[in-house]
């Protein structure tokens, strides 16, 4: 599977972290401040695609429901990291799931 984010589309690999902080594979602009430094975390389990909240502090949501175990994802769902104004919003697309750090621009 892929996600969008801000306009960039990327494979998603097992242990794949989203957050403002640095050391994310997907590092977030410090201007979404109710995303968290470590946010969320991608993982592959058995061909199917999750994501995890990582303890944030503002949640994750998918569709609108709040994240609180490993949500399965499917192509099509809406991910919202954080609230308000400075939520994040990224897309699930088809596509082939990726084990390896790789990006596609």
């Amino acid at each position: 599977m892929k996600i969008k984010l801000q306009g960039e589309i990327y494979k998603i690999f097992d242990g794949m972290t989203i957050g403002r902080e640095p050391k994310n594979f997907l590092i977030v602009d410090p201007e979404y401040v109710s995303v968290s430094r470590k946010h969320a975390m991608f993982q592959i389990k058995e061909g199917e695609f999750y994501i995890i909240d990582t303890n944030s502090s503002f949640g994750t949501y998918v569709n609108g429901e709040k994240v609180g175990v490993p949500r399965e994802l499917k192509p099509g769902d809406k991910i919202i990291l954080g609230k308000g104004k400075t939520a994040l919003e990224l897309e699930v697309l088809e596509g082939e799931i990726a084990n390896v750090k790789e990006n596609e621009k």
